[in-house]
């Protein structure tokens, strides 16, 4: 099986193979390092399989004032005067004849930098004897596959950047185990998702020893960059003129700029010239449409290598334009930013996908941070006090700063002598204990001390308490008294907020929502987030998913034109939450890519972050991605800390996915998976977290059935005013349940929008109609199964469960469509097999017909249990 980056245009080569033995001529257009020759080499790899004359050139640029050359070397033509007519007319001749074949394909890489001699000599033999031209080449004006050529008919096909979940993919096919988040990130940030770069900083980095593999988890001790990577970037630069060159140099060492004040730096021309070579990526920053370059590492190369008087000159001219208050440029690796969602992004401008277009936002996420840490790091300095030290402290923490940096600015900040100011710094210094240093026992006694003497905002200390307890230790029972009657509004609302939450962990979603619906805007900003997420996943939780997703994407989105990480991390994971419960994985592949890479931490709420790469895992597992899946339920636990109310912020189910299907469903695997899950719900119901324990302990039934364990679900469900657990429940009887119990269940969940739990059950039919060996059966299961799903907005990969012995495929079928499912094309089975492609695709049609599949492009890994 393929793996590194032959995976990763593994749908692309089927479709251009099929387009050039239609006789439509392909260009395949990339960045350097996007992996446009690999694919290019794959495609005529292929071609030859199949019989076809593959005829291969290479453009070379510093060949391109010699005529004819790069076709002499490729062997089609004699090395002769270039400059007499002869010579070119032999040369389109010698090609026609190397051509000759019917099934023949010529194959020039880098066609941009070949001589137009030799494009004329292509343009002449291919009027004269049309055959099929695959190119390559990088991003340029103009609509012709071959210099002032216009070959038809023809198609361009253009290579985006991966997203984190494909670039995750590539690392774990390159560092076996675990692999850090930050290693991931910084490396997407880096390359911009670019592979074959991406792969050369990791070989570097790896032979420079900053890559190293610790307790089974690969860590970044160093910087991805390094001049070693000069011959990877210096194509990106290669062809630009002397303005467009001038101008890359001003946006490297500018960063972001708004694009009126890089035009009035560069030019118009010099800028579009940059936009049609690939390098410009736009954005937004509040009501500024801001432009930077892609992918980072071409702009840290460019700092590194221009003369120090250039340097001089570009500080003094963007001195004069950069935005008071704004700092200059930083001269060193920044911290990993993710690409943002193409809702902040111009497609007429950008022209890319949201995992390159959003780049350029992470640069501004990079330069955000940094100003504001100098800003507030100065602010503090000029006058230590809470007021000044908490926004301090707040960014200190985003960067993942350590403890010690932490508590110096605490035992330097004197507490003052506002009751109001003072009673938050204590807050603050608790929320450090709990959450930086994992010293919950240490927080609490803080906040006990401190409510000794507090007087009417002792409320708001306790309050605090239990929030904390309730995060990492067990939810209190019964809600928070108020005696006193002048307790401070700023008191009162925490309470209430508080209460909020200890309605929600216990399964009380109604509770949660009216409580909320009654609370006030606070003053503090992040009870203020925390609060918005709170209601966002009682929402979740009380099965109201679109609701949900309408009000955090709402709130995420603000939260990305403010760059601020806490609603990132935290209203991400209720959209999270909502699209997976709904089955749109499609559209949780792009939010997870948007969310996972940020590099800069939640400030209080690490569980948002754990939940969003716990929910990223189970759809790896889900989808058949093991190593990934395996790297992402490892960043989880490491991330996690203690188990916490919310649901689906461990990855216990995706690591129990990852077990039963390595094991091939085995009984054993699948009870190993339910013990794990069951233990993770008694520990939660311990706690009195009953929302996050009927969540694991619905999904330990789903593995594996408990007469026992049913009836415990059974007994907290009539307890609680939870959609989401009841329908969790009902799935756990799914898997009890006769074929037709089982579907009826599966549609009610589906109709309710728990489309996930709703396809999950209808595979617990499917299973028991497999277990009669009916095939027609099992195959009109899934379909109506599949029509269901669809119709209400989810995707049938949602249905997981092996059908193929269920429904008669011979050993020769399955063989075959096992070799679909890894990305193997149709006639490379042919040439495995020593069959004809004719009898493959043959086999391939029952194979589809059986299964009651679309096409062969949904045999997967999972479909097929393998």
């Amino acid at each position: 099986m393929a793996t590194g980056p032959e995976l990763l245009h593994r749908g692309m080569r089927d479709g251009i193979v099929r387009q050039l033995q239609a006789g439509t001529s392909v260009e395949i257009v990339g960045l350097p390092g996007s992996g446009r020759s690999t694919l290019a080499g794959a495609v005529a790899a292929a071609l030859e399989d199949a019989g076809w004359t593959v005829l291969r050139v290479y453009g070379v640029r510093v060949l391109q004032n010699r005529p004819l050359e790069v076709l002499a070397l490729a062997g089609l033509v004699p090395r002769s005067d270039a400059r007499s007519s002869s010579a070119v007319a032999v040369a389109s001749a010698q090609l026609e004849a190397a051509l000759a074949p019917h099934r023949a394909v010529l194959v020039i890489d880098d066609v941009d930098a070949i001589d137009e001699t030799s494009a004329g000599v292509v343009a002449a033999t291919h009027a004269r004897h049309a055959f099929p031209i695959l190119t390559t080449s990088r991003p340029r004006r103009g609509a012709h596959l071959i210099p002032g050529v216009d070959l038809q008919p023809a198609t361009r096909v253009t290579l985006s950047a991966l997203g984190l979940d494909a670039l995750q993919d590539l690392v774990a096919g390159v560092l076996p185990g675990s692999v850090s988040a930050s290693l991931t990130g910084r490396l997407f940030t880096m390359s911009g998702g670019l592979p074959r770069l991406a792969l050369a900083m990791l070989s570097i980095a790896q032979r420079r020893g900053d890559v190293r593999q610790d307790h089974g988890t690969w860590h970044l001790d160093g910087d991805l960059f390094s001049l070693e990577l000069a011959p990877a970037l210096e194509p990106f630069l290669d062809g630009l003129g002397a303005h467009a060159r001038s101008a890359i140099e001003t946006l490297a060492v500018a960063g972001t700029l708004p694009v009126a004040t890089a035009r009035d730096l560069t030019s118009t021309e010099a800028l579009a010239e940059l936009e049609a070579a690939g390098l410009l990526r736009y954005g937004t920053r509040g009501e500024d449409l801001v432009v930077g370059l892609f992918p980072h590492a071409v702009a840290e190369y460019l700092r590194h290598v221009l003369p120090r008087i250039r340097r001089f000159e570009l500080d003094e001219r963007l001195g004069a334009v950069r935005p008071e208050g704004r700092p200059a440029p930083i001269d060193r690796p920044l911290p990993v930013r993710l690409p943002l969602p193409s809702t902040l992004v111009d497609p007429f401008l950008s022209g890319e996908g949201p995992e390159e277009a959003g780049t350029v936002l992470n640069r501004l996420f990079a330069e955000e941070w940094y100003r504001s840490t100098l800003t507030r790091r100065h602010e503090w300095e000029a006058g230590p006090s809470p007021k000044t030290a908490i926004p301090y402290i707040r960014t200190l923490v985003i960067g993942a700063a350590d403890s010690a940096s932490v508590h110096a600015v605490i035992d330097a900040t004197p507490p003052g002598d506002d009751p109001v100011w003072r009673t938050r710094w204590t807050i603050w210094c608790a929320n450090v204990a709990a959450e930086v240093d994992d010293d919950l026992s240490g927080a609490l006694a803080t906040l006990a001390v401190a409510r000794a003497t507090a007087g009417d905002l002792a409320p708001w200390l306790e309050a605090e308490e239990r929030r904390l307890r309730i995060l990492h230790d067990r939810v209190p029972f019964g809600a928070q008294e108020l005696d006193a009657p002048a307790v401070p509004e700023v008191a009162r609302q925490t309470v209430e907020r508080v209460e909020t939450q200890r309605r929600l962990a216990s399964a009380d979603a109604d509770g949660a929502l009216a409580w909320d619906a009654a609370s006030a805007p606070g003053q503090d900003v992040e009870q203020t987030v925390w609060s918005g997420v709170v209601r966002g996943v009682a929402l979740v939780a009380a099965g109201r998913h679109d609701e949900a997703l309408k009000v955090s994407r709402a709130l995420l989105e603000r939260g990305r034109a403010e760059l601020d990480p806490d609603v990132i991390h935290g209203h991400g994971y209720v959209v999270s939450l909502a699209l997976f419960l709904g089955a749109r994985m499609s559209e949780l592949h792009t939010h997870l890519g948007t969310v996972l890479s940020t590099g800069l931490r939640p400030t209080l709420h690490r569980q948002f972050e754990a939940g969003n790469r716990s929910v990223a895992a189970a759809l790896a597992a889900m989808e058949g991605r093991r190593e990934s899946a395996s790297v992402l339920v490892q960043q989880a636990y490491q991330q996690h800390g203690t188990l916490g109310p919310y649901p689906f912020t461990t990855p216990t189910w995706a690591a129990g996915l990852l077990d039963t299907r390595a094991h091939g469903e085995s009984t054993d695997s699948r009870r190993r998976a339910a013990d794990d899950l069951w233990a993770e719900a008694q520990t939660l119901f311990g706690r009195g977290a009953i929302l996050a324990g009927s969540v694991a302990g619905s999904l330990a039934v789903d593995f594996a059935v408990d007469a026992e364990r049913l009836a415990t679900l059974d007994s907290l469900r009539s307890s609680t005013s939870s959609g989401l657990v009841s329908a969790l429940v009902q799935l756990a009887h799914a898997s009890d349940a006769t074929a037709e119990e089982a579907f009826d269940i599966g549609r009610q969940l589906v109709t309710e929008g728990q489309v996930l739990l709703g396809a999950r059950a209808f595979a617990h039919a499917a299973g028991r109609v497999q277990d009669t060996g009916d095939a027609t059966a099992v195959r009109r299961t899934l379909a109506e199964a599949r029509e269901l799903v669809r119709r209400h907005g989810g995707e049938p990969g949602a249905i997981v469960r092996p059908v193929d012995r269920a429904v008669g495929l011979t050993p020769r079928e399955r063989q075959l469509a096992s070799l679909v499912s890894a990305g193997t094309s149709n006639e490379e089975i042919a040439r495995q097999l020593h069959l004809s492609v004719r009898t493959v695709q043959n086999t391939l049609g029952r194979v589809v017909a059986k299964l009651g599949v679309d096409s062969r492009n949904e045999l997967t890994p999972d479909l097929l249990g393998t």
